[in-house]
């Protein structure tokens, strides 16, 4: 187990130096792969704008979950019923319960 820490320990510490060493070099790289998406220059318009479309977009996304999980549970719930069905009475009603 000790074993085991150390070699953690020793890799998060190659991770840190590595990053240290090409962390901007990447973030520069990353910046210029996705200066198409890059608004510039940056209003308070603007801001406000795709502030809105997140919002919206999360809140279709929550919808989209719940909706979900609705549809979960009426397929659970017509799943117990036919279960029911099938199996003798004294069965199906202690799954029901």
């Amino acid at each position: 187990m000790a074993s085991k820490l150390l070699q953690l320990q020793s890799k998060a510490s190659e991770a840190s130096k590595f990053v240290a060493k090409n962390g901007s070099a990447y973030y520069k790289q990353l910046l210029e792969q996705n200066k198409q998406y890059i608004q510039e220059p940056s209003t308070v318009e603007k801001c406000n704008e795709l502030s809105k479309q997140l919002f919206y977009t999360r809140l279709a996304r929550c919808r989209i979950q719940l909706y979900s999980m609705k549809n979960r549970k009426i397929i659970f719930w017509g799943i117990t019923w036919k279960l029911s069905l099938v199996v003798p009475s004294h069965f199906g009603r202690s799954l029901i319960m």
